[in-house]
């Protein structure tokens, strides 16, 4: 068996066609969820003692975490595999994608609360905020930077910057 060899780096922003979705479920996903581990816990900083409770409230903290990690890791994923995969089949990256992708991500957040017009709702108006970023700005918004170590520039070296001669 040989090693397929391949050291591109991975493409977050979906500018190619359908490229690759199985990377971007993973990426999408795991920000999402890091994403959803810090709401979890800022909101357990916030509740509230249960009287005649047998949980601690570490426990509780813990689980509320997990919990949020777990459906924001999955709408994350969801709309990397929706844009990816409309992407794929319709063979164009345009904002039409944003907008698959944002409409999965509605749906989530509408089977976890088990209401179809929650879902519905939030579908829709994912899809049309997705839409709209991509279309007005021209790629999605990263949570965070996404430039190489080659990309960044600090400043400029001792022997440049002084013009002191």
């Amino acid at each position: 068996m040989s090693e397929a060899g391949n050291t591109e780096e991975l493409n977050l922003g979906c500018d190619e066609a359908g490229e690759d979705c199985f990377g971007k479920v993973i990426t999408y996903g795991g920000k999402s969820a890091i994403a959803g581990g810090l709401v979890g816990s800022a909101e357990g900083c916030f509740l509230s003692p249960v009287p005649n409770s047998t949980t601690p409230m570490l426990v509780r903290a813990l689980g509320l975490i997990a919990r949020r990690s777990m459906l924001f890791g999955i709408a994350g994923g969801s709309f990397g595999a929706g844009a990816c995969l409309s992407a794929g089949i319709r063979d164009k990256d345009d904002h039409l994608n944003a907008a698959v992708g944002g409409a999965l991500v509605g749906s989530v957040f509408g089977f976890k609360n088990r209401s179809w017009g929650l879902g519905i709702g939030l579908a829709v108006g994912f899809a049309f905020i997705m839409g709209t970023i991509k279309y007005r700005f021209g790629t999605y918004i990263p949570p965070l930077p996404l430039t190489s170590a080659k990309d960044r520039r600090g400043p400029p070296p001792l022997d440049q910057a002084s013009n002191g001669d």
